[in-house]
């Protein structure tokens, strides 16, 4: 996949087992926006003991 076109989730759904139920759930680009910086926030993370 070209760098310049990258894939874009629209929607994500989940289903839970036994068919207890589930939910699909589309994201507006702040909701996006807020999850990559949350995102890169764990990433560089150092973890300590």
């Amino acid at each position: 996949m070209p760098k310049d076109n990258p894939a874009k989730l629209k929607k994500v759904s989940v289903n839970l087992p036994f068919g207890i139920g589930g939910a699909e759930w589309e994201a507006d680009p702040t909701e996006r926006r807020a999850a990559w910086s949350l995102y890169i926030e764990l990433v560089t993370r150092i973890s300590v003991l």
